[in-house]
């Protein structure tokens, strides 16, 4: 009995450890012109590796997640998404000049062992030089990543980011940021829940944030002992 025991909790090990590197995250394609159609994928994976698993092989239930864009008028709704093969599709048309924010919070049915977890992915999309709907309030997620989605991010310029947890400003948080070109750094938010870092490449970058907090109760009728959050925003870099 014991042995079996032993093995169940190997097995509930691996399958957190298997997680933790995971996450979703979002993805837009500009540049984007207001009246024509947007492409928006939402992938689940892991971006610093460049793998993305196959949208019919998510985690638990992740494939039921909810994708929301808000308009620079605050006006908040859910978009539709088709499954492709390694990724969710969907699609919107910006009406007016501002920033357009996606959004994901999903937290799975299943426990990684006993403890739960909640996925919180943000990406923005720009139309002109408005920076109307520019604010953090617009996003809900309980563990994100804010920047000034109305700057043009450059190589070589320091860029700033900001943690919230719950809608404060979180220091000594851990964030991941991964590079184009497989170029990783870790960092620390400070005291004001911030972090600057130059990115030395072009292309698709992702700043991934994780919190792990002792924190007892009932999910789906299973008991969890501890909550990992996650949050992720996918941003571009230009030359």
């Amino acid at each position: 009995m014991k042995r079996i025991l032993i093995i169940l909790s190997v097995l509930s090990f691996i399958t957190a450890g298997s997680l933790s590197a995971h996450a979703l995250w979002i993805e837009t394609f500009g540049p984007a012109k207001k009246g024509e159609k947007q492409a928006v994928k939402v992938f689940w994976g892991e971006f610093g590796d460049n793998q993305h698993d196959a949208a019919d092989k998510w985690f638990s239930d992740m494939s039921d997640f909810k994708l929301f864009i808000t308009s620079p008028d605050g006006k908040k709704i859910q978009l539709a998404t088709t499954a492709g093969t390694d990724h969710h599709l969907a699609e919107f048309t910006p009406e007016e000049d501002g920033v357009y924010l996606l959004t994901v919070s999903h937290e799975p049915k299943d426990l990684a062992g006993t403890t739960r977890l909640q996925y919180n992915s943000v990406a923005t999309v720009n139309i002109g030089k408005s920076g109307k709907g520019n604010q953090p309030g617009f996003n809900e997620g309980q563990l994100k990543i804010w920047a000034d989605a109305s700057k043009l991010y450059k190589v070589n310029k320091p860029l700033s980011l900001d943690v919230l947890l719950k809608g404060e400003q979180a220091e000594k948080v851990h964030v991941e940021i991964f590079s184009p070109s497989g170029w990783k750094r870790d960092l620390r938010s400070d005291s004001k829940g911030n972090v600057v870092f130059s990115p030395i490449w072009a292309g698709r970058y992702q700043a991934e944030a994780a919190v792990f907090s002792e924190e007892a109760g009932e999910h789906n009728g299973k008991p969890y002992k501890a909550v990992r959050r996650v949050g992720t925003y996918t941003f571009d870099v230009a030359r």
